[in-house]
């Protein structure tokens, strides 16, 4: 995107959006710009008083100008200088309220008294993106800041980076800290203020930032969910909870003011449809890890107020009754339901309070019904003409129904198929008419059905409870349910690996899987209104099972069978039973007499239907959760087919003449990281297939494979053709032989194995951006050196002592954020397989570390004759060196 465009504000958010593909801002031309920047005439000039007139001078921008105290900050680059303030329709209009004033300052006692300016968290991504071309443009081109706008351009590339690996979120806080801090302190050097240098990347602004936004589950956010109609309006983004002031404002429309200011266009109203400006939404959307598809629970604290406020002439009539248990509203343009004034319901999400109301029982209100009269309403717009442009209006009283997705069709056989077969079996009923179904509910709503494409290639048909997304109007029925409602276990690979470290006698395995398993649970009566679907021919079919894109499945269906897993375990007194959603793998000893017939006896005593195509009886190998686990060797591996499938899979995209799509990099790296439990070796090898992920704007283009993921998938390829498919899972319990490390940029590297030691010296000592986690790695890959040396480690799990908290993660986790430490733990992970080691981190305090002293440089206390030399690795020997003392 070039800086012209933006100097004249017509970019389209479209243009906006793309550009962040690549840098936002290209360098400013300091040197040979257009002569209009300085377009003067060489004439003899006009003397006027102070100012001097030259005839044809014109300015080299079409600013408008700020208020004297943003004039005034911005020209000492000193003080409250917000990314907001640059937004042209803001300046336009606190120039025209400064006029207006009395009073002409907007200055009392140092602290800004003007019209209000609207919070950096208002800004969607596109508004942010926009401010930015325009805070570049003022600084260098306005105020004549150039060496500052050089180093502008800078920081954005250092934003845009974090941004492509960590997500917005984490971008953006890290850029509101870093300008915030530049503008507030000045450093001082021989009597003379120096400003902040901002293109210097901050690493600790960088990973408070990271660690917030993970501590916030933020990472995957496209877009800032705080502004207006996001899924977090009225959250504070450095606790990620709902805001609760202590004396919140309302203005006139009874509408909460977060800022206690006039001036609605930077309240964050209820019911508002913004687009991209401040409160604007533009499409983020939260990616959920559990089985309940996308759980937008952020906009649970709303209240449930019946509400006329809106945005379009037609969304007045929204039924709110329905918020706690899924009911819709109505929108412009689409069909909802109102309340049956019969049928109400008991609320079950809270409400957000303001103030400090004391909780009373006896106001609290426990049913809400719907005041509409419909009848009236049909006479009333019949006798004025009015229908059938208001007809939505009708229908939206009644229910709300929205097309199925257009992915269904893709699925349409299996579909029907699959409603024949519920029909049959008396778990779903219909079809009905609308009509018929609102002699029964006077309010329904019913979830579109859609398809999707597994991991192999075939079409899974789904019921999309997470529909509508994103809409502040109407809300999905999985978005009124806390999933922590609903928790239930899963035994994942670690659960199951760790059992199998603990047991030393020979086991036998099984497996069992309930026949359609969410299917045999039904759902209270009181829900079926708002669980109906569509069939193809627009008529309703009332559904009595959960489903398995419901939030509430996972805990609906888990509760029961883990119920019926302890009392399998317990009747037949078997060693385990673990489960995965409806698949369970049975354990028992060898040579016990415990048989899976009898197993499904009792369960069809229970009234459990049993898959009996994935039923097997016990021997020494099962798959489970994709793979083959051997209960007698203590080994896991993946099937040889898998094997072979994987190759292939990630030969396609070693292709650099070919183009891919998002989900295609989504769906490989699902599969990868499935590995990446059998050979944790290789997770670091998957960091650049996650950046890849990241990198994409549009997820609809397609892009080429970039380099560092064709390196990484090559080494994913050689690993699975050349290991041997088989691991044995109990590394013994971990040993502590004393090896601690330490690093500094003063010095070097200091290793210590119990009385053991190695120094090693940096040729270029000093600190720079993310060179003290790479030092960190670095003496972990020595100190592993060292210890090999000292004797053989073969099948052993060794404790690894450090004091820094990167390194303590990158351990445990076996790969780095940073891309260079990433590329030392590729080093250090070759090792580790080679000598069949593995590690685990555990911290100890800076104080304690006894290898701090050598890693300065010190050696006092260290007897010569325990130094150990270590064979320098060669692409290490430009970087240090080893002090070798001689005895």
């Amino acid at each position: 995107m070039k800086i012209s465009s933006c100097d004249e504000g017509r970019t389209t958010q479209k243009q906006k959006i793309h550009s962040q593909s690549k840098p936002l801002l290209k360098p400013p031309t300091l040197v040979n710009r257009s002569t209009l920047a300085d377009a003067v005439l060489l004439t003899e000039p006009i003397k006027g008083g102070t100012i001097l007139f030259i005839n044809g001078t014109v300015p080299s921008h079409n600013e408008t100008g700020f208020t004297p105290y943003f004039n005034k900050a911005i020209r000492t680059l000193c003080g409250i200088i917000p990314l907001t303030i640059f937004d042209k329709e803001w300046q336009a209009e606190a120039i025209g309220a400064h006029i207006k004033k009395q009073s002409k300052t907007d200055e009392k006692n140092g602290e800004y008294t003007g019209f209000s300016y609207p919070n950096e968290w208002s800004q969607s991504f596109a508004k942010w993106t926009s401010n930015y071309c325009n805070f570049l443009v003022t600084i260098r081109d306005v105020y004549d800041h150039k060496d500052f706008a050089v180093w502008i351009v800078k920081h954005k590339e250092n934003v845009d980076n974090i941004i492509a690996v960590d997500g917005f979120l984490t971008g953006f806080r890290y850029d509101i800290q870093v300008r915030q801090n530049a503008f507030a302190f000045r450093k001082k050097r021989d009597g003379v203020e120096l400003m902040t240098d901002i293109s210097v990347l901050r690493t600790t602004i960088r990973d408070e930032a990271w660690s917030l936004t993970r501590k916030l589950d933020e990472l995957d956010y496209t877009d800032n969910p705080y502004v207006r109609g996001g899924s977090k309006p009225e959250w504070d983004p450095r606790t990620g909870k709902p805001k609760i002031p202590k004396n919140p404002r309302w203005n006139s429309d009874g509408i909460f003011d977060r800022e206690g200011q006039k001036g609605g266009r930077f309240r964050n109203q209820e019911g508002g449809q913004g687009g991209s400006d401040y409160g604007g939404w533009s499409g983020s959307q939260k990616r959920k890890g559990n089985w309940g598809g996308s759980n937008s629970n952020d906009n649970r604290g709303n209240g449930y107020e019946n509400r006329q406020s809106g945005s379009g002439g037609n969304n007045q009539y929204r039924n709110e009754q329905n918020r706690g248990k899924g009911g819709g509203n109505a929108n412009s343009n689409k069909r909802d339901g109102r309340n049956d004034q019969t049928g109400s319901m008991p609320l079950t999400t809270s409400c957000l309070q303001f103030g400090n109301n004391i909780e009373d029982d006896k106001t609290w209100p426990l049913t809400i019904s719907c005041k509409m009269n419909v009848p009236a309403w049909c006479k009333a717009l019949e006798i004025n003409n009015l229908l059938p442009r208001f007809q939505d209006v009708l229908d939206g009283m009644r229910f709300f129904t929205p097309e199925n997705h257009r992915s269904s069709a893709l699925a349409r056989d299996k579909i029907e198929e699959s409603i024949k077969k519920e029909l049959a079996a008396g778990r779903m009923f219909g079809p009905f008419t609308h009509d018929y179904v609102e002699r029964k509910f006077e309010f329904f709503r019913s979830n579109p059905l859609g398809a999707v494409v597994n991991g192999d290639g075939s079409v899974r048909p789904i019921n999309d409870l997470s529909y509508p997304r994103n809409d502040s109007a109407i809300r999905s029925v999985n978005s009124f349910v806390r999933s922590d409602d609903f928790e239930t276990t899963w035994d994942d690979f670690q659960t199951v690996s760790r059992f199998f470290a603990g047991e030393d006698r020979p086991l036998e395995l099984a497996l069992f899987d309930w026949e359609k398993a969410y299917r045999q649970i039904p759902t209270r009566k009181d829900q079926w209104r708002y669980l109906l679907v569509q069939d193809f021919d627009g008529n309703l079919l009332l559904d009595t099972r959960i489903t398995f894109g419901g939030v509430a499945g996972c805990g609906s269906f888990g509760q029961p069978a883990d119920a019926w897993k302890l009392i399998m375990r317990n009747h037949f007194r078997l060693v385990n039973i673990f489960r995965w959603v409806d698949d369970n793998l049975f354990v028992r000893f060898q040579g016990d007499d415990v048989s899976m017939e009898e197993v499904v006896i009792k369960s069809q005593e229970l009234g459990v239907m049993t898959n009996r195509s994935k039923y097997s009886p016990f021997g020494n190998e099962q798959k489970f959760i994709g793979f083959i686990w051997n209960g007698v060797l203590k080994t896991v591996r993946l099937p040889e087919e898998k094997i072979a499938q994987r190759i292939a899979q990630i030969e396609v995209f070693l292709d650099v003449q070919q183009k891919f799509s998002y989900e295609q990099v989504k769906v490989l790296a699902g599969r990868l990281n499935h590995v990446s439990y059998l050979l944790p070796h290789l997770k670091c090898h998957l960091n650049s297939l996650y950046r890849w992920l990241k990198s994409w704007i549009y997820r609809k283009a397609k892009q080429f494979t970039p380099m560092d993921v064709v390196l990484d998938l090559r080494k994913w390829v050689d690993t699975l053709e050349n290991f041997e498919p088989t691991r044995i899972i109990n590394w013994g319990p971990p040993i502590d032989v004393g090896w601690v490390g330490d690093a500094s940029t003063s010095f070097g590297v200091g290793i210590l194995v119990g009385k053991k030691w190695a120094q090693f010296r940096l040729f270029e000592p000093g600190n720079t951006p993310g060179r003290i986690a790479l030092l960190e790695t670095i003496a972990v890959r020595l100190g592993l050196l060292m210890l090999l040396k000292l004797r053989d480690q073969r099948n052993k799990s060794l404790v690894v002592w450090t004091d820094n908290t990167t390194t303590e993660n990158s351990i445990n986790n076996l790969r780095s954020r940073d891309v260079k430490t990433n590329q030392e733990w590729m080093k250090i992970q070759d090792i580790l397989i080679a000598n069949r080691v593995h590690l685990v981190a555990r911290r100890v305090v800076s104080k304690d570390n006894k290898a701090d002293t050598l890693s300065r440089g010190v050696r006092s206390g260290q007897v010569v004759r325990d130094q150990v030399v270590v064979a320098l690795p060669v692409d290490l020997t430009p970087v240090l060196e080893q002090v070798v003392f001689l005895v």
